[in-house]
């Protein structure tokens, strides 16, 4: 992924950028999207996040974990991640999950980290509720 791209997008350049080899990258098609996606009002940003992962459409998939990893809007964050075990068919998901503890805090993205990573299989019904619990 072309990094210089993504600096530009975020203007005061508080966006962190996780060296994350072949995890996003990207076609033109999908930097378009995220270029048009970073474009909109937060609300409008919510409203599509919350389309395109309902859609479980491979074309947004891209999307939705660039969102994961890079996106400064907590709550479109989540968003995203309620979502994202709707791709689960793409072998990616698995991966892009496991990576982001790598690269953030993820305390910090409960419940809705410990849920996509339940909903795709990587941890159990019974992890996660333990999780819950610990969490608290």
């Amino acid at each position: 992924m072309n990094f210089d791209f993504l600096r530009k997008l975020f203007k005061d350049n508080q966006m962190r950028v996780y060296d994350v080899p072949g995890l996003l990258d990207a076609s033109e098609t999908e930097e378009q999207l995220v270029r048009d996606f970073v474009r909109l009002t937060p609300i409008d940003r919510m409203r599509n996040i919350i389309k395109y992962g309902e859609s479980g459409n491979k074309e947004y998939f891209y999307l939705l974990k660039w969102v994961v990893f890079y996106d400064l809007d907590k709550s479109i964050k989540f968003a995203a991640l309620k979502r994202i075990h709707l791709f689960k068919d793409n072998s990616d998901v698995v991966t892009a999950l496991n990576e982001l503890s790598h690269y953030t805090e993820t305390l910090d993205l409960e419940p809705y980290y410990s849920m996509a990573l339940s909903r795709v299989g990587v941890i159990s019904e019974n992890e996660f509720r333990e999780r819950m619990n610990n969490a608290r």
